[in-house]
């Protein structure tokens, strides 16, 4: 599926996931029965830990989390399930993206390209690329 969306800033925590509402702007393709205003979930492969007052953000393969209230170009898929299984209300309407890195694009987002070294080394820090295309 391809959308065009708005992210909101009433996202919810999972362990390994952050489940975020977005609302769809355009449609570019799907076989699925969306439309325009339809409201859907992205679960992005994010943890977050809190630690003694220290937040401790884990991103799975370089993902970036989307910020509040943004224009996104999604590429997504159904969250995987197993045969037989039936898909509860909000499974219905909660997507994964296609690829960690080549799946969100947001034209207000600049790029920025940073050597991992300086964040495994502490140099850099989540809050200091969030706004970024990395």
């Amino acid at each position: 599926m391809i959308v065009k969306v708005q992210s909101f800033n009433n996202s919810e925590l999972f362990l390994n996931s952050v489940k975020t509402p977005v609302k769809i702007l355009d449609i570019y393709k799907t076989k699925d029965h969306l439309e325009k205003g339809d409201l859907i979930y992205i679960q992005e492969p994010v943890s977050i830990s809190y630690q003694k007052g220290m937040e401790n953000m884990t991103s799975i393969r370089g993902y970036v989390l989307m910020n509040d209230h943004q224009e996104y170009l999604l590429f997504l898929k159904h969250l995987d399930k197993v045969k037989g299984y039936k898909y509860k209300k909000s499974e219905e309407m909660t997507y994964i993206p296609v690829s960690t890195r080549f799946s969100k694009y947001c034209k207000e987002e600049s790029p920025l390209f940073i050597d991992s070294k300086r964040i495994e080394e502490g140099e850099i820090h989540y809050r200091d690329f969030k706004d970024a295309s990395v």
